[in-house]
């Protein structure tokens, strides 16, 4: 009769469970060298206690007697009665990853290494796989919430049928989660694709257009306001140089304040040109630069731009100003 263990469902015992580990009894293990001589004494000695504790139904104690055994001394052979202590406890996909390493490992015995296999394959028939696809391998992803160590795009896995979450994480993008479903017998495949958000996107036009319409926006203003001055210097060159005429002599000389308002009437008219010159090729920039500017999805915020420009002359000098 089998004995219940701890929760973990009934175990063979005697005979059956000899077959069943492959291994009866103390193994012989691979020998190691000279120094490691304790360390292998150590390791039959965890191994005979962990028959015992499965021999009794105490799978879960029997596992860490194995596993402190490969710790203290990796022979491949103790991988079997891992594995087959996994495959006992319901813990297939980490079975397989035992049997596997045992199959791995150069100095796995051949005639075992068939037995193993055909394990392999009933276990297999019994699960299902998931295919990690990535186009950069500088990526953490995580199965289940358990990390991939060593990650590299397409690795396959095995995994127990039913739901499974896979999340990807790289550095300056957001993390990728997907859900998938997985069956006996089937690989899932999954493709690890990031994005850059739609809404920094957004807020990068938005920035770039509000700032290139406020820059249009001033200038325009500017060029408007010396095009305004530039008309007021024409009108006063205008008006000084008329009475500049009544202090000349018809085609001859003029007294001094002639002199003074025909001088001052050309320094007006050289103002008037130059903010005529300067008003018209920022008026024309600013008109560029917002027609040209991209379509942003709401108005710049109120009050960038200029909200009052004042023109001031006297004498020689032209001085424009502009509260924004």
């Amino acid at each position: 009769m089998g004995k219940s263990s701890r929760g973990c469902g009934r175990w063979v015992t005697g005979p059956a469970l000899a077959a069943a580990l492959l291994l009866n009894g103390v193994p012989g293990l691979a020998e190691g060298p000279p120094d490691a001589a304790e360390d292998k004494t150590v390791a039959q000695d965890l191994l005979a206690q962990g028959n015992q504790l499965l021999g009794e139904g105490e799978g879960t104690a029997a596992l860490e007697k194995f596993q402190a055994a490969y710790a203290r001394y990796p022979s491949p052979k103790i991988l079997i009665n891992i594995g087959t202590t996994l495959r006992q406890l319901g813990r297939s996909v980490d079975a397989a990853a035992a049997y596997d390493s045992y199959l791995h490992d150069p100095r796995a015995e051949p005639a075992r290494s068939a037995d193993i296999r055909r394990i392999l394959g009933e276990i297999d028939a019994i699960l299902g796989r998931i295919r990690i696809e990535a186009r950069d391998s500088a990526v953490s992803v995580r199965l289940d919430g358990k990390p991939i160590q060593a990650f590299t795009s397409g690795v396959s896995l095995r995994v127990e049928p039913g739901e499974h979450t896979v999340v990807a994480e790289q550095k300056g993008f957001p993390p990728v989660v997907q859900a998938v479903k997985v069956v006996a017998r089937q690989e899932q495949v999954i493709t690890i694709v990031f994005k850059v958000p739609e809404v920094k996107r957004v807020f990068v036009d938005r920035v770039v257009a509000g700032t290139q319409r406020t820059v249009a926006l001033g200038l325009g203003s500017l060029g408007a306001a010396g095009l305004v001055a530039g008309a007021v210097a024409g009108i006063v060159a205008k008006a000084r140089d008329s009475a500049a005429d009544s202090h000349c002599l018809s085609n001859g000389p003029c007294d001094a304040r002639g002199v003074e308002l025909g001088t001052s009437a050309q320094t007006s008219a050289t103002v008037s040109t130059i903010a005529f010159a300067a008003g018209a090729g920022l008026l024309a920039t600013g008109v560029v630069l917002f027609v040209t500017s991209p379509s942003a999805r709401r108005p710049a915020p109120r009050g960038l731009g200029p909200q009052r420009v004042t023109v001031a002359f006297g004498g020689s000098s032209l001085r424009i100003g502009g509260a924004w």
